[in-house]
């Protein structure tokens, strides 16, 4: 029978073989280890891949934007011609009073001039002088945009008034004929 003084110089014996030869745990761990790297290295080729696609869709985007935008500013630039030209016609008829008839060109001269600086620019010219001026004009920006804001629940809720008048005019309709 082994004493406990000869059984622990036994496990001691086993444990410095086995630290001299790699087991069957070294390997595994070997093979997890390259496992993680492999998972590490495809993962991030896959993140450089999807910002790649990213930047592509966005420079995509943004290029259907800026078209989009450009065509909608010779929209506009046509149409202001247009108000100009009217404007123009409508000055003639004040041929007996010169100075509305002068005051009425000067208008369309000046919508005309809008108009050609419309046509003439890109649309990132004119965002970036619009971006420069509510810088330099925070004070006038806001005013603006408060005034818009005002205008534009004017006419929703006109829009909503005259809705409901409708709504009431046909559900009305449909009781009268119903009745009878």
């Amino acid at each position: 029978m082994a004493t406990g003084a000869q059984a622990s110089r036994k496990v001691a014996d086993d444990k410095d073989i086995a630290g001299d030869r790699p087991g069957p745990h070294d390997s595994v761990g070997q093979a997890a280890s390259d496992l993680g790297a492999e998972a590490s290295d495809f993962a991030a080729n896959l993140a450089d891949a999807a910002k790649g696609q990213t930047r592509t869709l966005l420079d995509a985007a943004k290029g259907q934007a800026t078209s989009f935008a450009d065509s909608r500013k010779d929209t506009v630039a046509q149409a202001v011609a247009d108000i100009a030209s009217s404007l123009r016609d409508s000055g003639e008829g004040f041929a007996d009073r010169p100075n509305i008839q002068g005051f009425v060109s000067a208008a369309a001269d000046g919508l005309d001039g809008i108009a050609g600086s419309l046509r003439d620019r890109t649309f990132g010219e004119l965002y970036g002088e619009a971006e420069d001026f509510a810088r330099r004009q925070p004070v006038a920006v806001g005013i603006g945009a408060v005034a818009v804001g005002f205008l534009l629940a004017r006419f929703i809720k006109s829009s909503a008034d005259e809705l409901s008048d409708a709504h009431a005019a046909r559900s009305a309709a449909v009781r009268r004929s119903t009745a009878v």
